[in-house]
């Protein structure tokens, strides 16, 4: 377990909780903690950036104005935006209060500790989703509140990567 606690939370900003403080640890739960992937950042940042300019350049330089294919590019500009501040803030940097700071795994459950201090235990359903460089969480809560988190490789590093998804196979 010494790969799970060596990215520290405190460097994704200055003012997240310390992940379940108040929660007892079970035997068998492993922890790991997740920290900003800079690297995923730029490289995520950039192509939205692109794909931002790119559609709105033909929006506006390209297209007629007041025809369908302005509006289809106009609307695929905000959608770049939207999507690029999603995935590089929440996914890549964990900045916002709903990123996840920390998943803990045992034989039944999964515990997501978010940014600002909420737990979210899956309970039932629980299953992944592994692509190259992401890995995707799901499931639902006691209370059937689906749950689906993003994980990626660079917030954890590839050793405690692989024991994450070591971890995940038990639970299925």
């Amino acid at each position: 377990m010494e790969g799970e606690e060596k990215t520290g939370v405190a460097a994704a900003g200055s003012d997240a909780p310390a992940p379940a403080q108040g929660a007892p640890r079970a035997k068998g739960d492993r922890r790991f903690t997740l920290g900003p992937d800079r690297r995923g950042a730029w490289v995520n940042g950039g192509l939205y950036a692109l794909y931002a300019i790119v559609s709105l350049y033909i929006a506006v330089g390209v297209a007629e104005p007041n025809t369908p294919w302005f509006y289809v590019f106009y609307f695929l500009f905000f959608l770049a935006v939207f999507q690029g501040y999603t995935v590089v803030v929440r996914q890549c940097l964990h900045l916002t209060p709903r990123s996840p700071v920390q998943v803990a795994v045992a034989a039944r459950r999964i515990r997501l500790t978010r940014k600002n201090g909420e737990e979210l235990e899956i309970t039932r359903d629980a299953d992944y989703t592994r692509r190259k460089s992401v890995l995707v969480i799901q499931g639902k809560t006691h209370d059937n509140q689906k749950v689906s988190e993003v994980i990626r490789k660079g917030a954890l590093g590839d050793e405690a990567f692989e024991a994450l998804v070591a971890a995940l196979k038990k639970v299925r």
